[in-house]
């Protein structure tokens, strides 16, 4: 294995050679594919479809007409290796309200077996970007198709940009889905631009930044050769935590003598989030004031007020997300969002705030990034840190946070989305505050699942009790969420199956999936037959019905990125065997554990009376799970899989 990276390695460097020499002797746009440069890409990357040759991003900054000009030249360049390209000859380009893309010009130069032939892209389709969960946006997308995508090709495309907006100049990333060859950006300003940049991801060892001067104009130029692609796995954390990016935001800028302040710290991002929210709910609705009051008729504690206005948000107003221009940062007024009946999270956190007001709770408009973007408001006070908004109540000297998009969140729980994050927590007076969003302990997302077991002419049948708490209990209700009775009864047995897919629930029901503040709790009975084997006198039974884990291990070789889970929690197993009349234990397994600080399990066998007890417990105690881990995860699914195969046996004692 040694010897094959070695060779691979000796390959890649002197296909990197050769391919050095080949890119200063072909001029840019030549009208054919290079042979020469071509077969040094297919000897540096052999294990790939197609190589990045080139993606380049140099931005323009200016002062004009009292504010910022911002443009931007981009270029792509890819050339495919072989004929397993099909899937890549698709392009998007984005753009928005706040990004202007023109001048698109994209063409691919066939190789020379194919004639070298110059194919102009003639078609481009806009088309509406709906990001996960919009319903309706600004943004837009400008697809279409690289003509003649064939081995030895190399496809291109230049455009511009127009940026409107100071507060939305977007990351670069150097990276891509295949190999990058060269990536560079650069930002030209003149001296009256105060220009902040950090770099971000993992490893951004490979990228080297110069400063260049000319006239009144200052460039930064980052740029990275050789750049690996990235693996997009599941349950990885976000691109944006690993992929190195460079992030440009643009502190202030100098006009007629007058300093202008534009993103330089949380003091200027709240100062302009401030303007976007000034005019919302500034009057009082008489509706809405109606509705408070008669929710918090005869209540005076704030906690019981504060629960009912967050189950009545919860329940009366329905979530569609919206996202156009600046309309994806400005709340609706809390009179528009209860008339209407629907709005996105900036619309729920509005009108908890203003409901919460007309209860006497001080309550605050709060900006978030869920866990799908890395960056710390400290580190980046930037509108990409946050991609949602909450409200903030202060109730008994405690801050409690409250986001109405999770339907059956529990009052107190935050949406999983947001554990652990940074909220920006706004007030009137202009003063704001970063608080961390608590992570929910493992032991209140809790699965207890207790069964009886009674083997009659070997069938087992019996009775079950399962019961769901916090996150466990959400994710019962959603998967039932808006389907029909067949597919809700079908989600909820799927909770409480077990053994193998003979087990068949013959009888359920359950109580507290509607009420927020009570467990779930599924009482069902069972039948499993073909499961306990009778071997002569013997009966070999494994009371491990469930089998969470098994054979769960990680590919040490094939993973690259840590494991997400989407919040912690633990499960509880009991299974309750009735000795059959006439039968005895012959052998019961032995106990075994496995603790770490972030995961592990218990398993114990006991007899009491007539009964034998299988007691199993496992804790997951992590939000992400880190490459470093992965070696000591798999000892223990290695030791829980062996644990799985123990069975109970009895004899016949008669």
């Amino acid at each position: 294995m040694k010897n094959v990276l070695a060779n691979r390695r000796l390959n890649f460097l002197l296909g990197m050679l050769i391919l050095g020499a080949v890119l200063i002797l072909i001029p840019k746009n030549n009208s054919a594919q290079s042979p020469l440069k071509y077969e040094a890409l297919k000897l540096g990357f052999p294990d790939n479809n197609a190589v990045i040759t080139e993606i380049k991003e140099e931005m323009m900054i200016d002062i004009k007409d009292s504010g910022l000009a911002m443009t931007g030249l981009n270029s792509f360049e890819i050339v495919y290796l072989n004929d397993r390209v099909k899937d890549l000859a698709g392009k998007e380009i984005y753009c928005s309200d706040f990004c202007e893309v023109s001048n698109i010009k994209a063409q691919t130069i066939t190789s020379d077996k194919n004639g070298g032939r110059v194919m102009m892209v003639r078609d481009f389709f806009k088309k509406d970007d709906f990001g996960k969960g919009i319903f309706y946006g600004s943004g837009k997308k400008i697809e279409f198709l690289f003509p003649g995508v064939t081995e030895g090709a190399r496809s291109f495309v230049t455009y511009k940009q127009k940026i409107r907006d100071p507060h939305f100049l977007t990351p670069f990333y150097f990276g891509s889905y295949a190999p990058v060859v060269s990536s560079e950006y650069s930002i030209t300003f003149p001296k009256e631009v105060k220009i902040k940049a950090k770099l971000y991801g993992s490893d951004t060892s490979n990228i080297k930044f110069t400063v260049t001067h000319k006239n009144k104009y200052t460039t930064y130029t980052w740029k990275a050769n050789l750049v690996p692609e990235y693996d997009f796995e599941e349950d990885a954390p976000p691109y944006s935590s690993f992929a190195p990016h460079v992030i440009i935001s643009i502190e202030e800028y100098i006009y007629d003598g007058k300093t202008i302040k534009v993103l330089g710290d949380i003091d200027d991002l709240y100062s302009w989030y401030s303007t976007l929210t000034a005019k919302v709910n500034v009057k009082e609705d008489s509706v809405l004031k109606a509705v408070v009051d008669s929710l918090c008729k005869g209540v005076s504690d704030d906690k019981e007020k504060a629960r009912r206005i967050f189950y009545w948000v919860q329940d009366k107003i329905k979530y569609v997300a919206f996202e156009a221009g600046l309309e994806g940062f400005v709340p609706r007024n809390a009179a528009l969002v209860c008339s209407r009946r629907y709005g996105d999270c900036k619309d729920m956190a509005s009108i908890l705030t203003n409901m919460m007001k007309f209860a006497g709770i001080k309550t605050h408009l709060t900006w978030i990034g869920t866990r799908d973007i890395p960056y710390s408001y400290y580190d980046v006070p930037l509108p990409i840190t946050d991609n949602h908004m909450i409200a903030c109540a202060e109730i008994h000297g405690e801050k409690l946070f409250f986001d109405a998009t999770g339907r059956c969140t529990p009052y107190g729980f935050p949406t999983a989305m947001i554990q652990g994050k940074e909220a920006l927590v706004g007030s009137p007076e202009g003063h704001w505050e970063v608080i961390k969003i608590p992570i929910v302990e493992q032991e209140k997302n809790r699965m207890t699942d207790t069964i009886n077991v009674a083997i009659e002419n070997k069938i087992m049948k019996g009775t079950g009790k399962a019961v769901f708490s916090g996150y466990r209990k959400l994710d019962v209700y959603y998967r039932k969420f808006n389907k029909s009775k067949d597919e809700a009864d079908d989600a909820i047995k799927s909770f409480i199956s077990k053994g193998n897919n003979k087990f068949n629930v013959t009888n359920f029901s359950y109580t507290g999936l509607e009420d927020r503040d009570q467990d779930l709790t599924i009482n069902y009975e069972y039948t499993l037959p073909d499961y306990a084997q009778v071997v002569n006198d013997a009966i070999y039974i494994n009371l491990n019905l469930n089998k969470s884990y098994k054979d769960n291990e990680i590919n040490l070789v094939k993973r690259k990125n840590d494991l997400e889970s989407e919040y912690k929690y633990m499960s509880s197993y009991v299974t309750k065997l009735e000795i059959p009349k006439g039968y005895s234990i012959k052998y019961l397994p032995p106990n075994n554990s496995f603790k770490d600080d972030e995961f592990g399990y218990d398993i114990t066998y006991i007899q009491k009376g007539d009964f034998i007890y299988c007691d199993k417990k496992i804790y997951m105690n992590h939000l992400l799970l880190k490459k470093s881990k992965f070696e000591t995860w798999n000892k223990m699914t290695k030791q829980l899989s062996k644990d799985y195969k123990e069975v109970v046996v009895l004899t016949n004692s008669k």
